[in-house]
């Protein structure tokens, strides 16, 4: 699947994302509701890493699915990390932000490595 979701440590405190290749609405809104599962099996904040640095496409009417995580995605999803987001990334990202109201506004930050995005993470905590 081009989009992989996993826990990135064993407390469950961030959840890596992994967009690699040309993927599909319909793929994105199965990843939409995985992620809904992962945060809602935790009762505490989830960082986000999302790694993108691999996209080579992403499907038309982003808005409409965008729409769809801001309504199902759960209040313990916290900061988002992006990795080496690509220009279509970034505009993915761009989106995002037109998109979400101020209730539901998350901190953004970039990074080069998928490590030094879980130390700003680490460093956010603390």
């Amino acid at each position: 699947m081009p989009i992989k979701i996993s826990w990135y440590n064993l407390e469950k405190t961030i959840i890596l994302q992994e967009f690699v290749g040309n993927w599909t609405i319909e793929e994105y809104y199965h990843f939409v509701d995985e992620m809904v599962a992962y945060l809602q099996s935790v009762s505490h904040q989830v960082d986000i890493i999302a790694e993108g640095s691999q996209i080579a496409s992403s499907p038309r009417d982003m808005f409409s699915a965008f729409r769809y995580a801001s309504r199902k995605i759960p209040n313990n999803e916290g900061a988002l990390v992006f990795v080496k987001p690509t220009l279509l990334f970034k505009s993915v990202v761009s989106a995002i932000e037109r998109i979400r109201t101020a209730s539901d506004a998350r901190e953004y930050y970039f990074a080069d490595t998928i490590e030094q995005a879980a130390e700003i993470l680490r460093q956010k905590r603390t």
